[in-house]
């Protein structure tokens, strides 16, 4: 449509319409009989209003005049406001083409191919085959208080609150083109079978290859079908590489709805929630606005390359439901977890041995420190890697192999990256002056070797092998957790020192319950020669009270 004829349209019509109204009001004047009369008062009225209403009328449409909704006068003549007002691209009916004029800061508008969107998409093409819905049957006791730190079951780890269930799922992470898979420890903790779901609806068992309770990681192995399969699976991203404000894709199955894929991005990373309750726990979790919900747990969080950068595992909610933020492991430690389990049976995981703290306001203040950064050293125990490496209390350290350090969660995830062994550069800050240290790193046992799995660890030590009890041998006994003994050796140290049989459950050491193997190990390799321990146990079918057996560490 042509917009200047459509204004000459206008003008003649209300031309000959002013013509019009103007004769029939002349004649209606020049009338006397209608002077004496309020028919002739209320016609009169009648007419100018309509004079008036029309050449009113005829002059805005000759002379538009806009206005924006604050008031200003605009000019559709402008065709910078044009353009603003219909896009090039936009339909209007075909008759009128305005100009396009777009920044390049703008954003991508209707019709405008956005290459954002494809990174989106790539992203998840390559991620959700590689990400399994995993169904264990278990009546494993678990907890149910709502608070930060609930696990994507909904779990508060810590509280004494129990609710049973005879089966639970989550979700995890293909990382192997032979069916490794690697989810959450608390997702097939206590479990009597698993069972993983691919993305193309087959089903398969699988076999717990180990667990990490310190990081709430576990690994899976999918048991050898009859016909052979490769299974599509994950690079591991460097998840130290990932910057706050950095989109990310959360792959998993929340509500049992199979490979949902959600996004949002990295809004804060070494984050400590306090929510495993194991001793020497490492909390580093990657922060997200990316929503998951019950699930999610142990599902992928993937950059917009498809690649792993984390685990799922936790979310802040007061309602067992997203509220805004999830955590994740980070993929560099989900990484060395994999290897270590799957090279060595357990975790070799190397320790710094001090304490420290974050520093606050009244750290800073009290050691005149010239800022807020790093890691304040508030401990050294002897024999530990900081103290081989000179470390000293009131020292701050700053920096590990040249990568800064601003907080405990930090450290401890750096710290956890090496092997027991290895060397690494440690920077400190002691009286305002910088020095640079080396440092061998040792294990828990203040030892540079390798660790072996919990059961050989146990085993070594102790003299006995340990198994875990099924829910439902739990349950019959009335407990809550335990793990029983399984075989006694005949030099070990509990044979000679003890009077321990085979079958005993051990429920508590030293008054601590026991949930899994991995714990007992945990506290075992921790003691050292001298020490005091005691077993809380009972038999099976005994009738008996729990009976205490002390020994004494060699």
């Amino acid at each position: 449509m042509n917009t200047n004829r459509t204004h000459k349209n206008l003008k003649t019509y209300y031309s000959q319409d002013r013509t019009t109204v103007g004769v029939l009001s002349l004649g209606i004047l020049c009338c006397p009989l209608f002077y004496k009369s309020q028919l002739m008062k209320n016609l009169l009225l009648v007419i100018a209003v309509a004079v008036i209403s029309a050449a009113t009328t005829t002059y805005i449409l000759t002379h538009p005049i806009h206005f924006d909704l604050f008031g200003h006068k605009l000019d559709i003549t402008d065709a910078s406001f044009a353009a603003n007002i219909y896009p090039t691209g936009m339909d209007n009916g075909g008759d009128i083409n305005f100009p396009a004029i777009m920044n390049d800061d703008e954003p991508h508008l209707a019709g405008v191919k956005n290459p954002m969107n494809d990174l989106f998409t790539l992203a998840a093409k390559k991620a959700v085959p590689a990400v399994v819905h995993i169904k264990v049957e278990t009546e494993s006791a678990f907890n149910a208080n709502n608070n930060i730190g609930n696990d994507i079951f909904g779990r508060n780890y810590g509280t004494d609150d129990i609710e049973r269930k005879p089966s639970s799922s989550g979700s995890g992470v293909l990382v192997s083109a032979d069916g490794y898979v690697m989810t959450n420890n608390h997702v097939v903790a206590g479990g009597t079978s698993i069972k993983v779901t691919l993305f193309d609806k087959s089903v398969y068992d699988a076999l717990l290859v180990g667990a990490d309770a310190s990081t709430d990681l576990a690994v899976l192995k999918i048991k050898p079908a009859a016909i052979p399969r490769s299974f599509k699976y994950f690079n591991f991203g460097n998840s130290d590489s990932l910057n706050v404000g950095e989109w990310v894709l959360a792959v998993g199955n929340p509500f049992n709805l199979s490979s949902t894929v959600t996004a949002g991005i990295v809004s804060a990373k070494a984050r400590n929630i306090n929510l495993l309750d194991q001793q020497n726990a490492i909390e580093a979790f990657i922060q997200t606005d990316a929503e998951v919900n019950v699930g999610n747990s142990g599902g992928a969080l993937v950059n917009l390359e498809g690649s792993l950068v984390g685990i799922t595992t936790a979310i802040a909610s007061n309602s067992g439901i997203s509220e805004g933020y999830s955590f994740a492991i980070p993929g560099n430690m989900i990484r060395k977890v994999y290897n270590d389990i799957k090279q060595y049976g357990a975790v070799q995981r190397a320790y710094l041995g001090a304490n420290t703290r974050n520093i606050t306001p009244e750290i800073a203040e009290k050691n005149n420190l010239p800022s807020m950064n790093g890691v304040y050293v508030d401990y050294v125990p002897p024999g530990s890697t900081a103290d081989d490496a000179k470390i000293k209390k009131g020292d701050i350290i700053i920096e590990i192999n040249g990568s800064k350090v601003n907080s405990v969660p930090e450290l401890q995830e750096k710290i956890a990256g090496f092997n027991p062994g290895q060397k690494i550069s440690i920077t400190i800050l002691r009286k305002k002056e910088t020095l640079f240290l080396n440092a061998i790193l040792k294990n828990i046992k203040k030892e540079t070797g390798t660790i072996n799995s919990p059961i050989d660890e146990l085993r070594l030590i102790l003299g006995a092998d340990f198994e875990t009890m099924t829910p439902k041998e739990l349950s019959d006994m009335g407990l809550k957790s335990g793990i029983r003994i399984a075989r006694v050796l005949e030099d070990g140290l509990l044979r000679r020192t003890t009077e321990i049989k085979q079958g005993l459950v051990v429920l508590r050491i030293n008054n601590l319950p026991i949930k899994s193997i991995n714990e007992l190990a945990m506290l075992i390799q921790e003691s050292k020669k001298g020490d005091m321990i005691t077993f809380e146990g009972i038999y099976p079918g005994s009738g008996q009270r729990p009976k205490m057996f002390p020994f004494t560490m060699e």
